[in-house]
């Protein structure tokens, strides 16, 4: 029986908790800015796309303030070591 109220309250502080990092994550990323868009579906939308960039920023941030480097734009699978570019053919074309 005590395991059950140990998960229980386990559970319920997990989700205080989540409940705190989405709030934090909103004031942030609107503090006092408000969605101009007026369908639901562009609400969603610019509401998703602020979110987005907010992670970003936050991954610059800490990406920076952690001394990672970034080697983005590299050679890889998409991109050839050469960096001659890349020709995407469309089918029927």
């Amino acid at each position: 029986m005590s395991n059950a109220l140990d998960d229980a309250a386990s559970s319920k502080a997990s989700r205080s908790a989540s409940v705190r990092r989405i709030r934090k994550t909103f004031s942030r990323v609107s503090p006092g800015d408000s969605l101009r868009s007026k369908t639901p579906t562009a609400l969603t939308n610019e509401a998703l796309a602020k979110l987005l960039c907010h992670n970003v920023v936050v991954l610059v941030h800490e990406m920076h303030e952690l001394g990672i480097a970034s080697q983005f734009g590299t050679a890889g699978p998409d991109k050839p070591a050469d960096d001659t570019p890349a020709i995407i053919r469309f089918p029927g074309a």
